[in-house]
Formats: C-alpha cells, sequence, structure tokens
C-alpha cells in the first residue's frame, strides 16, 4: 500500500482509501468524508458502520492535515494510532 501511495500522490491532499473485501454494491454515504477537514468522533456519522458492515469494508483512511481513519478491528486501531 505505501508503494501505491508514494507512487501514484495519494494521501496527498483529502484523498479517501477505503479497504473493502470485495467491490460494494452501494456507495458510501455522501455526507461522511474521512478527511481531515471533517471531525471523526467516537459514534460514526449516520448510516456510516451500516455501510461499512454491509460493504464488507474493515477501514476508511483520508488525509488532509493529518491522517484520520475508521475501523471496527482494534488491530488496525492499535497500529494506526501508534503512528499517530
Amino acid at each position: 500500500m505505501v508503494d501505491l501511495i508514494e507512487e501514484h500522490d495519494f494521501l496527498s491532499g483529502f484523498d479517501e482509501i477505503w479497504l473493502c473485501d470485495a467491490v460494494p454494491t452501494a456507495g458510501k454515504p455522501e455526507q461522511f468524508r474521512p478527511t481531515s477537514d471533517v471531525p471523526v468522533g467516537p459514534t460514526p456519522p449516520l448510516g456510516l458502520a451500516e455501510w461499512m458492515r454491509a460493504s464488507a469494508c474493515r477501514a476508511g483512511l483520508g488525509d488532509g492535515d493529518g491522517l484520520n481513519f475508521v475501523t471496527f478491528d482494534p488491530v488496525l486501531t492499535a497500529l494506526w494510532q501508534e503512528c499517530a
């Protein structure tokens, strides 16, 4: 993933990356962006958790001024918090 990010200049200007087991059958809720211009709190925005579960989405990453992430995976949470 790091090679792809560096090669294509991802995560350098309010980009989003969603990591799903398969291509989702429905798009993510439009009102949610995990980029740093949108605060992410302990409670997910309406519809996001349901979409992530229905879409087998493991995580979402968003950049800007720092990196936001959303995930239900405690291992990913610990790793990304350690990198913060």
